[in-house]
């Protein structure tokens, strides 16, 4: 008997929402294009690869050996971001390990990668490190495309990664009018370059979606805790803090490499 064709892959780390999956799959060419999707990760202490499979290693070395960066290049993806959490504000459920972000030439390619044999073969190391994730496909806000930033390439420092989602009647809008407010305490505290991207949908998490995510770097995480302390005592831009009118994670990153915020 042939054996049966094995369609996309197996995840035990989160919850897949199809219907933006649908959605991405079945976008027409002409409304297609780039998607920048933000993943941030929890691993497992240790790697699970099933009963009867015991390598010894650790999650995070599971999802080293993952790393799929030549399958990205095949399909015309670039990994965007990636580094390691050294801090994390607001809610600690779960404490994120690391956040990687690869931009894909369209939302199809990203749907069609599930199914490639190539990929199929390293996501077993993902499947068993991987604890939880957040996999959010987002956009450049109109004004803040690549490029629209000050270039440092010499710069030193941490990342803070931000995702929002209003909650409680707080709107999409009043968040990034909050955000818009928060820029003042970023440049007090050394902030002068970053991206904002908008969210059209969380492909694998836990069902819970967000409206913006951030990207911005400071130079240590002691201006990173000092700009979130600022956020708390303006009301202005208070509701960021609050897990009461706003959902989400913000971590400040090590990143090993960075096409967001220094090209």
């Amino acid at each position: 008997m042939a054996e049966k064709k094995k369609h996309g892959v197996e995840h035990n780390y989160g919850k897949l929402d199809r219907d933006y999956g649908l959605r991405m799959f079945t976008m027409k060419p002409e409304d297609d294009g780039p998607v920048f999707m933000v993943n941030y990760m929890k691993y497992k202490e240790t790697a699970d690869y099933g009963e009867g499979e015991n390598p010894g290693i650790s999650g995070r070395e599971a999802d080293d050996k993952y790393s799929p960066v030549d399958v990205l290049g095949r399909i015309g993806a670039y990994v965007a971001f990636h580094g390691d959490v050294v801090d994390q504000s607001g809610s600690n459920t779960p404490v994120w390990d690391r956040i990687g972000v690869v931009c894909y030439p369209t939302r199809k390619a990203f749907v069609e990668m599930q199914n490639r044999p190539d990929f199929q073969e390293k996501h077993v190391h993902k499947n068993a490190g991987m604890d939880q994730t957040f996999v959010i496909g987002s956009l450049p806000r109109e004004g803040t495309e690549p490029g629209d930033y000050r270039t440092v390439k010499d710069s030193s420092g941490v990342v803070q990664v931000s995702a929002h989602k209003g909650i409680n009647g707080v709107t999409a809008a009043e968040v990034v009018a909050a955000l818009g407010a928060s820029r003042a305490h970023a440049a007090a505290n050394g902030c002068d370059r970053g991206q904002w991207y908008d969210v059209e949908g969380t492909i694998m998490g836990d069902g819970r979606t967000f409206d913006v995510v951030c990207f911005d770097a400071f130079p240590g995480v002691d201006e990173y805790r000092a700009y979130r302390a600022a956020l708390a005592a303006d009301p202005a831009c208070a509701l960021l803090v609050d897990p009461a009118r706003t959902d989400g994670y913000s971590v400040a990153v090590d990143a090993a490499l960075d096409r967001i915020t220094m090209r």
